[in-house]
Parts: structure tokens; C-alpha cells; sequence
């Protein structure tokens, strides 16, 4: 998968450069770019997250983290990325290389009909979601997704968009390696300036290069959607269905159902509310294609972080997602809050993973003086599996000091207590595991504050 990462990103870096060769007459790129240099010394106490015979482990951590950022009239590329080397030094645990990237590039070939994009992201997911978040339990999961939008005028207020993405999705330890090819049409009606209406209809085939354990699929998604964004509110709403047809397994049909309501307070504040049910599984999670049907026909590529699948060890199984978050943030003065709160009841079609996630997170930060910030988070999951008597609480807590010795160069301090009780389960799976670290970090370029290591919650930035 490495040489794949490598092979992708310098086809997206040479695309992108030759695409500007070719656009532009100028011999000068206007790019915007960021430098992180980052060391962390940690010391865990039980850095395998086990219940008994905890081991403690100091860790040298170092960090570099770039952005490149381009956009003009006939192009836009970006590449973000940061790696983590980490340096085990009582060899508990083997030395490890953490990678996160997302590269793209969009080819305005004609800007208001015709688009081409490539894009690359690679990212840290775990092998069985509900074990602990030890390195060990750790893998890579790469996502390289290309294809064009074709935009048809028919008047100023009708469109109908065309699309086609294909996709490659690898992981580094678990099984579930797939390509798949997705077409779409879209036709888009605008009421007013505020408000429009689309038809959509997506049209997906899923291939599983190992098909022993997984099964290749068929998926269709067909949907309206109205959207309407007057001043400060942006409210969108959903209704269709997905029909998928997995191989050697009965033909599934679900509602497809997403509400959603983001509201900008003022200039400090905004409040945001999320319900939707939707058939997806691991694959999709790794994509917003799975939660992004808001977006056109699709999310046409644009990736997040992913759920990491449902039910223990990755797998193809399909499940019906019935999820609602609230999230509220603040910032006034020197003071950030956070506070995000959330229900995931996931119910598998064809295995016996199903189970309900509650949770959330609260964080609140304080500039203390111009240049020293303080910040607590807490996070909370509680999960209830339906299919055996099981029941996990997590809970991580955090807080961190944070020092600007000048404006590149950083130190900071941060205490962290990971907990974990299980109920119901034949073993003793409980563990504590308390994490103390200093850093220094170095950062320069415009693009830097999106690079730095501390950012607590969504509002407060060292």
C-alpha cells in the first residue's frame, strides 16, 4: 500500500503542475504553504490498555507536518499531510510511523460546465472498533477517488449535472481492499436565490478483491433534497431510498432520510443539528459518500475521518444507521467552548453486531495572557451491544497548558487519563491508562495554524 500512496500523490503533484503549465501562460504559481516541526516526549503508564500487568512506556514522538494550497480560475490543488515517527524506548511496542494525507486536485477544464478531480487520502483507522485504541490495534487505510462533473445549463434556474467517480480503497491489515465505480445524475431546480430543489440518482458497483469474505455489491440511491440558506441559517432536508444488492445475499431496501440545520449565532457562536438514517458500512464510512448526499450527487470525493466501521473487526456487512448530533460552539473573548452530543443506534442486516452508541465531548479553553492558553476536554462513549450483554463506557480527559514562546515557536504540556469499564463480558477487559507529554513545536508558512498539534476541541488553538 506505501508504493500506492507514493505512486498517487506524485501523479496528483504532476497532474496538478502540468495542469498549470498548460492553463496558464505565466511561468509563476501563486502557492500558499505551511511548515510544521513537532518533538513530543511522552510517558504512558499502560500503553497497551490492558487490565492487568499495565506497562509503562516512554515515547520520543516526532512530527512533520506540510500544506501546499493553490486556487485560480482554472485550478485548485491542495496537499495536507502530517507524519508521526514514534520511538518506543523500552520496545513494548515496535516502533511505529503514523501517517495522515489528503491530496487533491480539481481541474476546472470549463468552470462553469465541465470538471475534472483526483484526489488522495490516507488515514489512521482501527482494526476492531470496539477494542481499545492501543498501537497495536492501529492500521492505515488509503482512499484515492478520480472522476468529472459535467454541469448542463438548460436556464438559469434548471441544471442537470452528471458525474462519475471511481474508487480504490485499501487498508493496511484488514481484508476489505475494494475498487468501485459510481455514476450519476442530478437535475437542480432554483426557487430563488435562497432556496433550491434536486432529483438525484446514484448508481454504484462494489468490487471486493478478496470475495471469499466479502460480498460484491450493487447499490442505488435515489433521493430529493431542498436546501435552503437565507442569512444566517443553512437548513437541508432528504428523503429517498437505497435498494442494494449484495452477491449470494438477499436484495435490501431502506428509507434514505437526512435533516440537517446550521445556524450562525453571531460572530463568536453557531449551533448545528444533525438526524439522519442511512444503510452504509465500513467502506462508506471512510468516505462522506456514506453522509454527504446533501452534497449534489454525492460527495463527488470530498473525504473525512471516518466511523471505522460497525460491530468488532472491520467488515463488509451492511448496517442501518439511525444517527442524531447537536454541537454548539462558542468563542468569546478569551474564552472557547464546545460542546458536541450524539446517538448512533446501528442495526446489522445480515451479522449479530448491532449496538447504541451515546456520546459526546465538551471543550473549554482560556487565553490566560496573549501568550499562554490553558484547555479541558472530555470526551464520553457509552455503548450498549443489543446482540450479547455487553456495555462499554470510555471516557478520555485532557488538559493542557500551552506557552508562545514567539510567534512560530510553541511549548506545551498536556495530562490525559483514558478509561475504560466494561459490564456484562466474561473477562476482565477494564483498564485505566494515564498519559503525561511535552512538546516544542515550529511552524512558519501562511498555511501553518492548520498544521499545529494543539487544537483542543474546535476553538482552542495554541
Amino acid at each position: 500500500m506505501k508504493l500506492k500512496i507514493l505512486t498517487r500523490l506524485l501523479a496528483i503533484g504532476s497532474s496538478s503542475a502540468l495542469g498549470v503549465a498548460i492553463m496558464y501562460s505565466t511561468p509563476v504559481m501563486a502557492v500558499d504553504y505551511g511548515l510544521l516541526l513537532r518533538y513530543d516526549y511522552i510517558y504512558s503508564d499502560n500503553i497497551n490498555q490492558v487490565p492487568i500487568n499495565a506497562q509503562g512506556e516512554f515515547i520520543n514522538q516526532y512530527t512533520v507536518g506540510f500544506s501546499l494550497d493553490h486556487k485560480s480560475p482554472k485550478l485548485e490543488a491542495a496537499v495536507t499531510s502530517n507524519i508521526q515517527f514514534r520511538d518506543y524506548k523500552r520496545n513494548i511496542t515496535p516502533d511505529d510511523t503514523y501517517v495522515t494525507i489528503d491530496a487533491y486536485s480539481l481541474f476546472k477544464i470549463s468552470p462553469q460546465h465541465f470538471t475534472w478531480l483526483v484526489q488522495d487520502n490516507v488515514q489512521q483507522t482501527n482494526v476492531s472498533r470496539n477494542a481499545a485504541a492501543a498501537p497495536s490495534n492501529t492500521q492505515r487505510a488509503n482512499v484515492f477517488i478520480t472522476g468529472p462533473d459535467y454541469t448542463i445549463r438548460i436556464n438559469p434556474v434548471n441544471n442537470i449535472v452528471l458525474n462519475a467517480r471511481y474508487f480504490d480503497i485499501q487498508y493496511e491489515t484488514t481484508d476489505l481492499d475494494n475498487k468501485s465505480n459510481q455514476a450519476g445524475v442530478s437535475w437542480v431546480y432554483r426557487l430563488n436565490s435562497a432556496n433550491s430543489i434536486s432529483l438525484n440518482f446514484i448508481k454504484q458497483y462494489v468490487d471486493y478483491e478478496n470475495e471469499l469474505i466479502n460480498n460484491n455489491q450493487d447499490r442505488t440511491d435515489s433521493f430529493a433534497r431542498y436546501e435552503n440558506r437565507r442569512g444566517r441559517n443553512v437548513l437541508t432536508f432528504l428523503a429517498g431510498k437505497t435498494n442494494i444488492k449484495p452477491k449470494n445475499l438477499p436484495e435490501i431496501d431502506d428509507d434514505l432520510q437526512q435533516f440537517s440545520v446550521v445556524r450562525t449565532i453571531n460572530t463568536n457562536s453557531n449551533l448545528s443539528i444533525l438526524l439522519s438514517k442511512q444503510l452504509t458500512d465500513s467502506r462508506m464510512d471512510l468516505t462522506q459518500f456514506g453522509s454527504a448526499f446533501g452534497v449534489g450527487i454525492g460527495s463527488g470525493g470530498i473525504l473525512n475521518s471516518g466511523n471505522s466501521g460497525g460491530g468488532g473487526f472491520l467488515n463488509s456487512g451492511i448496517y442501518l444507521s439511525r444517527f442524531a448530533e447537536l454541537t454548539y460552539n462558542l468563542r468569546k473573548g478569551g474564552f472557547t467552548y464546545s460542546l458536541s452530543m450524539y446517538r448512533d443506534k446501528v442495526d446489522f442486516i445480515n451479522t449479530p453486531n448491532d449496538e447504541i452508541r451515546n456520546g459526546g465531548n465538551i471543550a473549554i479553553g482560556y487565553s490566560f495572557t496573549p501568550t499562554l492558553t490553558g484547555a479541558l476536554s472530555v470526551l464520553y462513549t457509552k455503548t450498549n451491544f443489543q446482540d450479547f450483554d455487553r456495555k462499554d463506557t470510555d471516557t478520555i480527559k485532557s488538559f493542557l497548558l500551552a506557552w508562545r514562546l514567539s510567534r512560530r515557536l510553541v511549548v506545551d504540556f498536556n495530562v490525559t487519563r483514558n478509561e475504560r469499564e466494561s459490564i456484562g463480558v466474561s473477562r476482565d477487559i477494564d483498564y485505566i491508562e494515564n498519559r503525561y507529554s511535552a512538546g516544542v513545536s515550529y511552524t512558519f508558512g501562511k498555511n501553518a495554524m492548520s498544521l499545529r498539534g494543539g487544537t483542543i476541541g474546535t476553538g482552542t488553538t495554541y
